[in-house]
């Protein structure tokens, strides 16, 4: 199967977020919509990519960075083509934009009960942080 990779845009939101909508595990909130996202592509350019099957959006990533960390958000390839390797090149795609920037290192949210995406990172080699916990205040 041929796919290809491309930056996000802030045209691709619909799509994105019906993709989204479709994955077990990936969990949306009030900072996913349109306008938060055209914001985020905003503010980090060039770093964000989807996947592409036949012009339609099989897969993306959210990527960005605050100078010394970079973040992956929402890494998701729609149940149908997963297994061939997409998720891996969106990955891969993300780290090298990284990598130009130096920074230290890289992290992702993984929500405790996501089965296939901690297998996924697991097989991947990331490392499991157990020293840290994320607390979040609302604005």
């Amino acid at each position: 199967m041929t796919f290809n990779l491309r930056n996000m845009k802030p045209n691709d939101y619909a799509s994105v977020r019906e993709l989204w909508e479709t994955i077990p595990g990936l969990r949306l909130e009030e900072a996913d919509t349109e306008e938060a996202i055209h914001r985020y592509l905003a503010r980090n350019r060039t770093l964000s990519f989807v996947a592409l099957v036949d012009d339609n959006i099989i897969g993306s990533v959210l990527c960005g960075e605050d100078g010394r960390r970079g973040y992956l958000q929402h890494l998701c390839v729609s149940e149908k083509h997963q297994g061939k390797g997409i998720g891996k090149q969106l990955l891969k795609a993300a780290i090298e934009k990284f990598s130009l920037l130096e920074l230290f290192e890289v992290r992702i949210f993984v929500l405790k009960n996501n089965k296939h995406g901690t297998n996924f990172w697991e097989s991947q080699r990331w490392e499991l942080r157990e020293d840290i916990v994320v607390r979040t205040y609302k604005l």
